[in-house]
């Protein structure tokens, strides 16, 4: 025989948490809901909607307007305002206005052809940073059902339409819409708080060489901040979450926000990347960074010419008499091509005991964990012509295309994969043919 106490139990328990889940992901955005009127005593009336997406545990707070909450506007059948009072019921918390001249009621009942129009259930979707929109339903179009949607439709887009004052928006629709048997408004806000997105704390995360190409010679140090709450279309993208796939138009999309959205002390980023959440970057000149570039202990890799492939191929770099020698450059932050090409390599000791000092490194491979993903070298270390290839090490590939340096460094930022980058030097050996 079945339990029927243990299974009541547990729908019981399931829609409490619905109720909690769905107070929880609605939090940011404060309405009433369904609206409801009914007559009470002679010309008195009355009007309650459900309050929705406040936090579980402040709700009555909120619709009471105690401890600092604030409920949010109501304008609706003769009601207006914060409620008369508030009401915990089975399914939520309820706001209740008292109307003592409702021209709706007459002798405890509803007078045929005295109601009034209004918005029902108001709801809010952000189409992009800092940009929403407001859709409700209008009701309380008295008359026969023939013909009622075109007159909804006519009133909607009337000056005689209702206000509304909920989710950001007040007044009459900017435009209207059919959806089946109903007439929904429509408001637009393209200063919506609720679609603004969150800047984090900005933190020095390390240092870059000078920007060369620009005439710079002070290193820049480079600070960070994390972007939240990037919000595209009815749903969040939810990017520093990844509930979503991440698709390279997602990964396009919150880039290019990034770089066109104003930090209030820093300004529009410099760079932006999408790994583990958005990150904008910001480049600053300076006497000395908080944390200087370093290269790790360079490695003697050999005589180039004895290498099955060039550890920097397709450069067109001469590589008889040449000696190759490699390191991690440590501290990178930001743009990790900008990192490793102006940095330079004084007296560093390699591990033959040779002392290596240059002005910068003859090329640069791009690590992904041991895998290399990409090149740099030659021309592309300067103003000129640069080689580069993605996907695969330079002895799967071998062949690596030549391409503009400005092109080059945009490939390299449109890649999220920023894990290390290693420094390659060239220098001439006279044991090496």
């Amino acid at each position: 025989m079945l339990n029927l106490n243990r299974y009541n139990t547990k729908i019981i328990l399931l829609i409490m948490m619905s109720i909690f889940i769905g107070s929880v992901s609605a939090k940011e955005k404060p309405r009433w809901g369904k609206i409801k009127h009914k007559c009470t005593s002679g010309q008195s009336g009355l009007v309650w909607a459900k309050l929705k997406g406040v936090k579980f545990g402040q709700v009555k707070k909120t619709c009471e307007g105690k401890k600092g909450k604030t409920p949010p506007p109501f304008n609706a059948l003769g009601a207006s305002g914060k409620p008369d009072y508030c009401k915990t019921r089975p399914t939520g918390v309820y706001g209740y206005w008292k109307l003592d001249n409702d021209q709706q009621c007459k002798q405890g009942k509803k007078i045929k052809g005295k109601q009034q129009a209004y918005w029902d259930r108001p709801k809010h979707r952000c189409t992009g940073p800092g940009k929403g929109v407001v859709e409700a339903k209008l009701l309380g179009v008295d008359g026969s059902w023939w013909g009622k949607k075109g007159r909804k439709m006519d009133l909607c887009k009337s000056d005689n339409a209702p206000s509304i004052n909920a989710l950001g928006v007040s007044g009459r629709p900017n435009s209207c819409k059919k959806k089946l048997v109903h007439i929904y408004g429509v408001w637009k806000n393209n200063q919506d708080s609720l679609c603004e997105p969150v800047w984090k704390a900005v933190k020095n995360k390390g240092c870059m060489g000078p920007d060369i190409d620009n005439g710079g010679q002070k290193d820049r140090q480079v600070s960070r901040a994390k972007l939240t709450k990037l919000k595209n279309g009815g749903r969040w993208w939810q990017i520093s979450k990844w509930k979503w796939p991440l698709t390279a138009a997602k990964r396009k999309w919150a880039r290019e926000q990034c770089l066109n959205i104003m930090h209030p002390t820093k300004g529009k980023p410099d760079y932006c990347k999408v790994k583990g959440g958005v990150w904008a970057y910001w480049y600053k000149e300076v006497d000395q960074c908080d944390k200087p570039l370093e290269w790790a202990k360079f490695k003697d890799n050999g005589c180039v010419s004895d290498m099955q492939y060039p550890d920097l191929p397709g450069a067109n770099l001469e590589t008889a008499g040449k000696r190759s020698y490699s390191a991690r450059l440590k501290k990178v932050a930001g743009d990790w091509y900008e990192s490793c090409r102006t940095w330079p390599i004084e007296n560093k000791k390699a591990n033959n005991g040779v002392n290596l000092t240059a002005s910068k490194p003859t090329g640069c491979i791009l690590q992904d964990g041991d895998e290399a993903i990409g090149y740099v070298a030659g021309g592309g270390l300067s103003a000129g012509a640069a080689a580069f290839s993605l996907g695969g090490t330079a002895a799967a590939s071998g062949a690596i295309s030549v391409v503009g340096a400005a092109a080059t460094t945009q490939a390299l930022k449109a890649m999220d994969t920023t894990t290390s980058v290693d420094g390659v030097l060239w220098v001439d050996d006279a044991s090496c043919q």
